[in-house]
């Protein structure tokens, strides 16, 4: 009986020995899971984003001048997408004076003024992205 005893007993340890290895070899086979896992979260935070600008063709499109008089001129033209625009005119095609406008439409129209009787003005529309349009002009009246 005291074999048995002794057997049992052995055999006991054994069978906790045996659980005791498989659960600190679960517990570090958990812990290398963990440590993957934030591995990989910390490569994804850090890791830079690749953006790839899509290209808007045609941003300012059906650029016209009316109502033209002595002094003054109006200046139309679209946008595809709502935006503020810029328009720079002038009298030399290589140095344009900038007026801002602050209205987000797609429809835009701008009245110059105290412009000079029988010359010709230059004149293009930029969009707030920078994308400008061709350079138009139109001459003022003469009296």
């Amino acid at each position: 009986m005291a074999t048995s005893l002794a057997a049992r007993a052995k055999k006991q340890i054994v069978v906790q020995l045996a659980i005791l290895a498989l659960l600190t070899i679960g517990l570090g086979a958990g812990l290398q899971a963990v440590n993957t896992n934030q591995e990989i979260r910390r490569h994804a935070y850090e890791a830079e984003p690749t953006l790839t600008p899509v290209p808007i063709t045609e941003q300012i499109s059906r650029v016209e001048v009316g109502n033209i008089t002595e002094s003054q001129a109006t200046l139309f033209w679209q946008t595809i997408y709502p935006s503020a625009s810029i328009i720079e005119y002038g009298q030399d095609k290589n140095n344009f004076f900038r007026q801002n406008l602050n209205n987000s439409n797609t429809e835009h129209k701008l009245i110059l003024e105290n412009l000079n009787e029988g010359q010709t003005y230059y004149f293009r529309a930029r969009s707030n992205t920078g994308e400008a349009s061709s350079t138009y002009s139109f001459r003022t009246k003469n009296r």
